[in-house]
């Protein structure tokens, strides 16, 4: 009896630890969200005094209040149907290898020429033309190389917006010395479409402050660019994206926020080129295999 009077006495204590232990985490959570989203005038006044914005750039457009849901993607796993098509598009220059269903790897038999001294403007649009899906992507970056091809870095974009830094919704292009194009691996995302409710999403001008505040932003340094895009942590299966701030400064490096939690994250793009250059253009794995010369 009293043995039964000692483990029911135990069980609650333990219940009770629980519902404490829970509530510590839903207000630690809470708190760290509000890190980012709650202003302080100090910070605020010594970000202005110390940090310069780009004349494009208005405190107003920063300050904007806007609501947005996350989104849903997957991985395209591409069709016989849709490679023949790409075939006879180009017949005669092009290797084509389907990886996993779901990487289109092509490698240009004579390169794509181009003017050495395109603009970047004119790069991307012979680019697209000579790409699967070319206007589901929008231009990055440029990745350069010493000793080998450059990277043109595509991400695919939803209603206009990037989609940052996802392997499974990239297009990566090699160009040589001259900007021909000698070949390209692509993935992309399908069955994109927002997905929960929509919710006010952190100020642009808060997002800013953020990095201030945790020394992402040093002084003297100019605020070039800011936009909204999406980004997510996990990078296969179904995946979920929430609406991230890009915060561009001094043209040169980005810095990232996402916009319903407050946090900052940062990324580059060497690393992002090496890791997923490794896994897109091996083709150790191929399943398929389609040439100008079947």
């Amino acid at each position: 009896m009293l043995w039964g009077q000692v483990k029911t006495l135990f069980i609650l204590c333990f219940l009770i630890l629980d519902l404490f232990l829970i509530q510590q985490f839903l207000e630690k959570k809470e708190s760290q969200t509000d890190i980012g989203l709650l202003s302080d005038p100090k910070i605020e006044e010594s970000l202005e005094d110390n940090v310069t914005f780009s004349d494009k750039i208005s405190k107003e457009s920063l300050q904007q209040t806007l609501k947005e849901t996350y989104i849903s993607a997957e991985r395209k796993s591409f069709s016989a149907d849709e490679i023949a098509a790409i075939l006879n598009k180009d017949k005669e220059n092009q290797t084509i290898t389907i990886k996993d269903e779901q990487t289109i790897i092509s490698t240009f038999q004579e390169p794509v020429p181009t003017n050495p001294t395109a603009s970047e403007d004119e790069l991307v649009k012979t680019v697209k033309s000579n790409v699967n899906f070319g206007d589901k992507y929008a231009f990055w970056d440029r990745y350069e190389v010493e000793d080998g091809p450059d990277t043109l870095i595509f991400f695919q974009t939803y209603q206009d917006r990037l989609i940052y830094y996802n392997e499974g919704g990239t297009l990566l292009v090699h160009v040589n010395d001259n900007n021909e194009i000698l070949g390209y691996a692509q993935t992309l995302l399908t069955e994109v479409e927002k997905t929960g409710e929509t919710e006010e999403l952190m100020e642009a001008y808060q997002a800013v402050t953020t990095l201030f505040n945790q020394n992402e932003i040093q002084y003297g340094d100019e605020i070039t660019n800011v936009s909204i895009g999406y980004h997510t942590l996990i990078d296969n299966g179904e995946q979920i994206f929430a609406p991230t701030w890009r915060i561009s400064v001094n043209s040169e490096s980005s810095h990232f926020v996402n916009a319903f939690e407050g946090y900052s994250f940062s990324t580059d793009d060497e690393n992002f080129v090496k890791k997923a250059e490794s896994k897109l253009f091996n083709t150790s794995d191929t399943t398929t295999k389609w040439s100008g010369e079947e």
